[in-house]
This record gives C-alpha cells, structure tokens and sequence, in this order.
C-alpha cells in the first residue's frame, strides 16, 4: 500500500495538544485517542492534525504535524489530502466535500453519541462518499437506531468500529491488594460533568457504612465548575495521565457510580483494567457492558446502595479480582485496525465500491 497524506481534523479540542502533550499535560479522551493513533500511523503515512485553537506549528519526533486550522473551508480547498479524518463534526465533513478535491476520501470519526438533530447524518454519508468510525459496538448500534438504519444495509456498511487504544506502563500486568493498593481509597476520574454530583451522593452513603473509606476525584481539567466539599473527598485538579494510572493503580477500585452520563467508550474503565484495578459501573449505560463486562460484579445497579455495600465490602475482604487490559485496546491492535480500514478506502476508491470493516466484537 503506498504512503498516503492523511489530515486529521479536530475542531473541538478545548486546547492545543501534540505528540507527546500526555506526558506533560491533563488531556481529555478525544484529544488522547487522537494524538495516540496520529503517532502510531505516522510510521506508515505522513500524518497532519489541523485544531482550531492552535496558533503554531509543532512537528514530532515521529513526523506528525500538529498545525493551525480555524479557516476551514481554505484549508479542504489546498491541502490535497489523500484522506481526511474529521472528528465529530457533520458541519465540516459536508464542507469538506464541497471544497476538498473530489479524489480525497473522508471518514467521520464520531467520539459521542448522535441526536436528534443529526437525523440528516445518514444522507450526508452518503452525499459525501464517507466512511464513519465509531469508538464501540454498542455506540455503533446506537448510531444505526438513532439515524433509522438497518443493520446489513447499504448505509449501515458505511459505519464501522475502531476502539480506543489503551497505552499505560503496566503492559497488562496483574496487581492485587497485597502489591500496595489502599483498601479504603476509591477513584473517580472523570470530567465534573460525567456524573460526579450522583456519585459523590452514592460515596457518602456507601462511607455511612464504611467511615474509613476517602474519595479521590481528579478530571482532564477542560470543565472547570465549582466542586461541592464532602468528608472524605478529595479534589486533585488536573493530572497527566501518568499520574492518574498512579491512582489506579492504589486504589481499591474505579468509583464510577452514576447513571446519567453515558460513554461512547469509556476509556478511564479500559485504562483501570489495564491497572488491574475493578471498576464499579452502571449496568447497560453506554459502553459500560462491553468494556468492564459482567464478570466480577462490576456492572450493577449503582443506585442500590447495599448492593454497591455488598461488593465493596467483598472487595476490601481480600475478594478483589486480578484484572488487565484487553488485548482489543492494545495500542497495535487499534493501528492494525486502522491500517486496515485505509487500505480498504484506497480499494473502494480504485474500484468505486464500498468495503468498510468492522472489528470483531471483543471480549468483555
């Protein structure tokens, strides 16, 4: 397969990030996700990601270009990228169609969930010769039922799975309790906005039951809101991802016990398993099901304040499980994955006929 010119197009990014921003910085998934397959593609094509929000050129050590964007429609009209991959944005992969040159092929990476006013989305796939890539199978059949499609379609065949990958230190290592976990320390890492109000509920009644127990909430650090003071919770601010994998790894398990906001992926649970470390989650909200699984009582009913007791308190007892990361996630699984799908879009644009794959199901 010859080296393609890919565009990655991010118009959404609350800051700048390059190729190594996580080694530094306190980065949201999207943005993580993006520059981590960006670096991983770049040893097979010359690789460009355009941000609205940056003001300077800053080039990798593996070749990536992270360069300014902001004057999109400029920017479809002269780059003569052989591929563009938008994220989320239907606005910009319809004006990338109108503008670009007609040879360049377009990809739809979707990070959240279609609505409502996305009805049209299924049209414009069409219109615009595009390809779609959700980040799970269960936000993949979300998408299909939200837009009317039929599975085995001709417009379902446009839309397709990639997860995230998972990159932590642990390569799949098993940690236990005896290997310096804090039985009373729990873990929420997520932004303010994904449910902490209900789970900073849930933790007081669960700590009426076990006083020892403490809180640790630290969040990428691109919602900044004022957060409520409650005994036994403690604020860290932003943290690189290093130092959240940190936290994983001490604590007893990822405290996620909300049932409002759900995920397309949910790369904090992957990232916990990858530190061996349990996961408390709601039962079939998002992506939950399809990466924490139901194994080891993790996915449950969290509003059932005995029942999250119950698990707890096993947990603390010597009971937790030995957990790590799926090989699905593996950064090299994912790139494969991506490979795969670039080289079927150069096919599909030789032989004008649509060949997208879709990963198979992993296991939970």
């Amino acid at each position: 397969m010859r080296r393609l010119k890919i565009a990655i197009v991010d118009g959404f990014c609350p800051r700048p990030y390059e190729g190594q921003t996580w080694e530094h910085e306190a980065m949201g998934g999207t943005e993580l996700t993006a520059a981590r397959v960006a670096e991983a593609l770049a040893a097979d094509h010359d690789l460009v990601v355009l941000q609205h929000c940056r003001q300077q050129v800053a080039c990798s050590a593996a070749g990536v270009c992270y360069e300014p964007g902001g004057d999109w429609r400029k920017l479809a009209g002269t780059r003569n990228s052989d591929v563009v991959i938008i994220i989320n944005s239907l606005k910009l992969l319809a004006l990338w169609r109108k503008h670009a040159p007609a040879q360049t092929r377009l990809i739809l990476w979707r990070h959240n969930f279609m609505g409502a006013t996305h009805k049209y989305a299924a049209k414009l796939l069409a219109d615009t010769n595009a390809q779609m890539i959700c980040v799970s199978h269960s936000h993949r059949h979300h998408t299909l039922a939200t837009l009317g499609i039929a599975e085995g379609s001709a417009s379902s065949a446009r839309i397709g799975v990639i997860y995230n990958p998972v990159v932590t230190d642990q390569r799949g290592q098993r940690l236990t309790v005896q290997t310096g976990v804090d039985s009373n320390q729990l873990l929420f890492a997520s932004s303010p906005h994904k449910g902490l109000e209900q789970v900073l509920d849930n933790f007081m009644k669960l700590r009426q039951r076990i006083p020892q127990l403490s809180l640790l909430v630290c969040n990428p650090g691109y919602l900044e809101r004022p957060l409520p003071i409650y005994d036994g919770v403690r604020y860290t601010g932003k943290l690189r991802p290093a130092q959240v994998h940190a936290q994983m790894r001490r604590s007893l398990c990822l405290f996620n016990a909300q049932s409002t906001f759900a995920e397309t992926f949910g790369l904090v649970f992957a990232e916990s398993h990858s530190m061996g470390t349990p996961v408390v989650a709601q039962r079939g909200l998002g992506a939950v099901d399809e990466v924490v699984g139901d194994e080891h009582g993790q996915v449950l009913n969290v509003n059932d304040v005995q029942a999250v007791y119950e698990l707890i308190a096993r947990w603390r007892d010597g009971q937790r499980p030995q957990l790590s990361k799926n090989p699905a996630f593996d950064l090299d699984a994912v790139k494969t994955q991506w490979l795969k799908l670039l080289c079927s879009i150069v096919v599909d644009s030789e032989t004008q006929q649509s060949n997208i794959g879709i990963v198979p199901k992993a296991m939970a």
